[in-house]
């Protein structure tokens, strides 16, 4: 930028070098967006756990059905009845 010269050359300096100048608006956000990020990746964490503990929910249960599906014809239907509804 040192060889140019002009009228719109003198205008891009002013307005980059202004308090609301691109790059100082870049500057100042840029611990607003890294804290923001790092929010963003703990509820994903959480997100992740959650999930996890649905997967292991769902596992327990189909092992249930399992066993009592398993143990109904000798119990001739009622091992079914342990099977949780909630």
């Amino acid at each position: 930028m040192t060889d140019n010269h002009g009228d719109a050359i003198e205008t891009f300096r002013e307005r980059w070098a202004a308090e609301r100048a691109p790059s100082a608006v870049l500057r100042d956000g840029a611990t607003g967006t890294q804290a923001v990020g790092a929010a963003l990746l703990v509820c994903a964490g959480i997100v992740l756990a959650l999930k996890i503990c649905v997967i292991v929910q769902l596992t327990i249960l189909a092992i249930e059905i399992i066993q009592a599906i398993a143990t109904a014809e000798v119990t001739f239907g009622a091992s079914l009845l342990e099977i949780r509804c909630s």
